[in-house]
């Protein structure tokens, strides 16, 4: 049996929360692909939503998602713009705590990403 070859993939959605459940779909697949278990799929298929509602939340109008990685999977959510983002405030963020091996906030001008450190193991 051969194992499938695992590429960097990226997402782009509106900053619509109806659309989030894309998000969640590619993440479910990544996940699945590298051997994760149905906890660990749904575990991590939650966390990313709420990173992209958080992001909503905070006035993005547009969410992008990539990730790689094949034996664990960091997963970047962001938007290409400069929001605020209150993770000591914010119920998404406790959530997200929970579900990861940790998460990473960066801001910048002209961007605002979310770093997920997803748990993956085999």
């Amino acid at each position: 049996m051969t194992t499938p070859q695992i590429n960097r993939t990226a997402v782009s959605i509106p900053g619509d929360p109806g659309h989030l459940d894309v998000l969640r779909l590619v993440v479910r697949n990544a996940c699945a692909r590298r051997g994760a278990s149905l906890d660990q799929i749904d575990d991590s298929a939650l966390a990313v939503h709420e990173a992209g509602l958080a992001l909503i939340e905070a006035g993005a109008e547009g969410i992008d998602m990539e990730f790689d990685g094949a034996s664990e999977l960091t997963v970047f959510v962001s938007t290409p713009l400069k929001v605020t983002l209150r993770p000591d405030e914010s119920m998404s963020f406790r959530i997200i705590e929970a579900l990861t091996e940790g998460y990473d906030i960066e801001s910048t001008d002209d961007a605002t990403t979310i770093r997920l450190r997803l748990r993956i193991a085999a």
